[in-house]
């Protein structure tokens, strides 16, 4: 897995070298309603747009992810509460203390059908 990774990150390093070889022209970039400009190379430009996309992107997709994080730690803290309580209460629930059921039988149901005289 490692090799794949590494691979990517070369073909991939190799692309933004090329993308900044082939546009090294400066572009100036106007963000219309407001009153900024910015003048830079192409590569600049772009690879900022993607570097703030990124976080921007990966911010909002960790922030969705809060509500889950935060039951998951109280579950937790919950199951640790409820440990220490059956540990203290001197309960063992080990295998030899479960309760014994019937074992199910496994023999194959045998089905009767009556059928009207004829």
């Amino acid at each position: 897995m490692k090799i794949v990774s590494r691979v990517i990150t070369i073909i991939a390093a190799a692309l933004v070298a090329l993308l900044a070889v082939a546009n090294r022209e400066a572009a100036t970039v106007s963000l219309d309603p407001l009153p900024f400009e910015i003048t830079g190379p192409l590569y600049a430009l772009l690879l900022a747009a993607a570097v703030i996309g990124l976080s921007v992107g990966g911010f909002m997709g960790w922030s969705s992810g809060l509500k889950w994080r935060r039951m998951a730690r109280r579950r937790r803290r919950e199951l640790d509460s409820l440990e220490k309580r059956l540990k203290t209460s001197g309960v063992d629930l080990g295998a030899e203390n479960a309760p014994h059921l019937p074992a199910e039988d496994q023999s194959t149901p045998q089905i009767t059908v009556k059928l009207p005289p004829a």
